[in-house]
């Protein structure tokens, strides 16, 4: 991000410093439901009990979108005055808000990628966390070749919100699969 941020120049390189305080205060609060859930997930697993799996997978996908949703709400709302607070520079300030969107909805675009790290961690499915990681990483590598060159420093943005997400979907989508093999080989 900050690499291809640099190309540029330095107010948008500044302006997206900014941003970036937003997407790791969503990732505070992400990473700590993040924790839980690896902490429930992996209770249950060691326990072989599907119905806490369940019941813990549901609870924090509850509080990750319902929490992430407040934040975007928040940085929508509160993210002029914020980016004011942080930079005293007129034109970051204007480049910040121009971007501002995207850093908003980081924290929606994130919460199921930080909820599914916990998940795979706490059941120790870290073989495929590994190579789902591989596939999203592939997948923002395509969308910066595509988009960047189309948008600038908004295809920036978005490359790094299609990361967030499909980090979260791919694992999401093996989460029922592995779940199932997982507590039938305990019974």
């Amino acid at each position: 991000m900050t690499r291809i941020g640099t190309s540029f120049g330095a107010v948008t390189l500044a302006a997206n410093a900014v941003l970036m305080n937003f997407f790791l205060l969503s990732g505070y609060y992400l990473d700590g439901l993040a924790n839980a859930a690896e902490q429930i997930t992996g209770r249950a697993v060691g326990a072989r009990y599907r119905p806490a799996f369940d019941r813990g997978l549901k609870l924090t996908i509850f509080w990750s979108f319902g929490l992430a949703a407040l934040a975007s709400a928040f940085f929508f709302f509160a993210g002029p005055w914020l980016i004011s607070v942080l930079t005293t520079s007129p034109e970051v300030q204007h480049a910040a808000e121009t971007y501002l969107p995207w850093a908003a909805v980081t924290g929606l675009t994130g919460a199921l990628a930080f909820l599914m790290d916990g998940v795979f961690i706490g059941a120790t499915w870290s073989v495929d966390m590994r190579n789902r990681m591989l596939m999203s990483f592939a997948g923002y590598l395509l969308m910066l070749a595509v988009f960047v060159p189309l948008f600038g420093n908004h295809g920036l943005w978005l490359a790094m919100n299609a990361f967030l997400l499909f980090r979260g979907f791919f694992l999401a989508m093996l989460v029922q699969p592995r779940a199932d093999q997982t507590f039938r080989a305990a019974q």
